[in-house]
């Protein structure tokens, strides 16, 4: 028997593109969207923002992607009890935050 609920899935990623399931957990959601696109950005860059080197512009760069494929790996909960991947969480939201103006090539 097919779930009634696939239809409204289906008619709302029609009409708006996303179904509510990825609402259930829209971090998730949102990494696994962004964590390939900062991945190919790297691969792709040919610029770097006005006050970095390319070499410290692709460190920063790699920690995003670092922090965020740990992210994507892991629930939060996890976390929560290993420091040092809080850490390195928390430091790829701070390094996103402060160069989201600079994710272009």
């Amino acid at each position: 028997m097919v779930d009634k609920r696939c239809v409204r899935w289906f008619f709302q990623r029609l009409f708006r593109g996303f179904d509510d399931r990825v609402t259930w957990n829209l971090c998730n959601e949102m990494v696994s969207w962004l964590l390939p696109r900062l991945i190919r950005l790297r691969d792709l860059t040919i610029a770097h923002p006005p006050n970095l080197k390319e070499e410290e512009w692709i460190s920063i760069l790699d920690e995003m992607i670092e922090g965020f494929t740990d992210l994507s790996m892991q629930h939060y909960f996890d976390f929560m009890w290993d420091e040092e991947k809080t850490k390195k969480m928390e430091r790829a939201l701070d390094l996103f935050r402060d160069y989201f103006f600079y994710l272009w090539f």
